[in-house]
């Protein structure tokens, strides 16, 4: 199951990429939180954080603004944080 909700995950993030629309942006934003609730820490924080982020620097406003909500709820579930992934968040912070 964990699978499927991954390649669901990478399906959506590739998708909303080239989407031009920035309610599209949003709603995808909120479909892929709510779908990787459903996954473990390390697809949260190896997929889906680093997409989200990436949004952060979108044109839109209404973009920014879920992807900043999105970030701080995916980062709420995350249960346990492996060291190897310590070394990403500088990068995001900076």
């Amino acid at each position: 199951a964990h699978t499927r909700l991954q390649a669901i995950i990478n399906l959506l993030c590739s998708c909303l990429r080239h989407s031009s629309l920035p309610r599209s942006r949003v709603a995808g934003i909120v479909l892929v939180t709510r779908l990787a609730a459903l996954c473990d820490d390390e697809v949260r924080l190896q997929r889906v954080v680093p997409y989200v982020v990436t949004l952060l620097q979108d044109s839109d406003a209404r973009v920014r603004a879920a992807a900043l909500r999105a970030t701080t709820e995916l980062l709420a579930q995350v249960a346990s944080f492996p060291p190897s992934d310590a070394a990403m968040f500088p990068r995001y912070i900076l």
